[in-house]
């Protein structure tokens, strides 16, 4: 296993690749059910695949994420073990949920604006997905490179020919596009279930189950709120503008959202050594190397909205040509989505679970009622400034908590490039705002990419160094 004291650089081309490959999916099908399938079957299928997010979250208490880093390292001796109570957790919680919701299947189908059949297939497309995920986040945290990226790289290979099959060899229809999905989840699920319990011996510990799962119903409001945040414009726009609607919005939100495939792969290479680097009070060096990833991503978000009026119509009909314009509000989002992940960081740390969730919940009720105000007044437009408004609340909410956390636990240390931070989002900010009136204009567009590519050109020197101490192995060099 790798040295938790080496910088991340390493593991974020490795965990990059992983998150590219996984998500990736939509974007190479995305040609395909938009010009196979119906605008109204397409919007079907981006409101199945938001309400089975917000499910899985609640479903599975999101066991995968923050908690099962904690417990590797909590109970390290027993990792194969604690791995193992995992997979029983997630059995004992689908099975509750599916007993629950089931018998009510008509009921939700109607909050969800989805025929009745589609409810079982979430339940066990959940099931699956989740052993996949427990099995990606050991991994990850061991280090199993190889591994890794040879079951990610057929997984993706699988969820990609599937669903193209049943495309062009079955002429389906939603239904038969989502139960393609779930054959898949099954198949890969079930393989990554059972090597997870026959290395840790079929073990169902007590002590393991209890830590995770009062661990994570402390952060149940948080991760909802979060997944609420991401997906709640969409399942709105469904229910008050019709599936037509939500189709068109789903491109952009799809496209838009796409950064934040670094933005996760980045995170998760960090946060052991962010964890390191508070525990030994290496702030200055948490400061830079947050200062080098904060200004590549803003210049990344850049050059991707600047070229993503042409990128999109390669990938897209004609009908759905009315998403582009939404693309730069929402992929601001990306950013405060970034600045969010580096403030967890620190509240995971600290395990100030409570007021995880506080502000998490501050953001996620705001984004519901300003949709509901601005969809109604403004039709589904509106919901792109919604969602930038409401992750740089999102944002600014666990910021504050990680001021309140630094001066109780890191007194007279600098926590974070703070401002350059809060710089780095007013600039885009502004950006986004300021390039719609002329983001028809393909000269203007180019114009700025030219001068931002010439920027780059012009430090390349300074940005070659940065990026090298980001690689440096060992601390104190570069």
């Amino acid at each position: 296993m790798a040295e938790r004291g080496k910088k991340p650089g390493a593991a974020m081309i490795v965990f990059s690749v992983c998150s590219i490959l996984q998500k990736c999916m939509p974007f190479i099908l995305m040609p395909l059910l938009t010009r196979m399938l119906s605008v109204e079957d397409y919007g079907i299928y981006s409101a199945y695949s938001a309400w089975l997010t917000i499910l899985a979250s609640v479903c599975t208490l999101n066991l995968h994420l923050g908690v099962f880093n904690n417990g590797m390292h909590r109970f390290a001796e027993d990792r194969e073990r604690y791995a193992a109570a995992m997979v029983w957790v997630t059995i004992l919680l689908l099975m509750l949920f599916s007993a629950l919701a089931l018998p009510l299947r008509k009921r939700l189908s109607g909050w969800f604006s989805l025929p009745g059949e589609y409810v079982p297939w979430m339940f066990v497309q959940i099931l699956f997905q989740q052993f996949f995920n427990l099995w990606v986040a050991k991994e990850r945290y061991i280090y199993g490179f190889r591994r890794l990226l040879a079951l990610v790289g057929l997984y993706c290979a699988a969820g990609t020919a599937f669903p193209a099959a049943a495309l062009y060899l079955w002429r389906a229809d939603a239904a038969g596009v989502i139960i393609s999905a779930v054959l898949v989840q099954v198949l890969f699920g079930t393989v990554c279930a059972a090597e997870l319990l026959i290395r840790g011996r079929c073990s169902a510990n007590g002590t393991y189950i209890r830590y995770a799962v009062g661990f994570n119903l402390a952060l149940m409001p948080h991760y909802l709120s979060g997944v609420i945040l991401g997906q709640v414009d969409r399942t709105m726009i469904n229910a008050m503008c019709g599936a037509a609607s939500a189709a068109v919005y789903s491109v952009a939100h799809t496209f838009a959202l796409a950064l934040n495939f670094a933005v996760s792969s980045v995170n998760a290479a960090i946060v052991p050594w962010t964890y390191e680097a508070m525990a030994k009070k290496r702030m200055k060096e948490l400061n830079r190397i947050t200062a080098i990833l904060a200004g590549s991503f803003a210049v990344l978000l850049c050059i991707f909205v600047l070229v993503m009026p042409e990128i999109m119509k390669l990938f897209v009909t004609r009908e759905y040509y009315d998403a582009v314009r939404l693309v730069p509000p929402i992929a601001v989002s990306s950013y405060f989505i970034f600045l969010y992940n580096l403030f967890a960081n620190v509240e995971f740390y600290f395990e100030a679970k409570y007021f995880i969730s506080v502000s998490s919940v501050l953001a996620a009720v705001l984004n519901v009622a300003l949709n509901y105000v601005f969809i109604t007044r403004y039709g589904y437009a509106a919901a792109a400034y919604t969602t930038g408004v409401c992750y740089a609340l999102y944002a600014l909410f666990h910021f504050i908590n990680v001021r309140r956390l630094g001066k109780k636990h890191l007194p007279g240390e600098a926590l974070y490039p703070m401002k350059i931070l809060a710089a780095a989002a007013g600039i885009l900010s502004a950006g986004a705002l300021g390039i719609l009136p002329v983001y028809d204009s393909v000269i203007v567009r180019y114009v700025l990419l030219a001068v931002i590519s010439a920027a780059v050109f012009v430090k390349r020197k300074e940005l070659i160094k940065e990026v090298r101490y980001v690689f440096t192995e060992e601390k104190g060099q570069a």
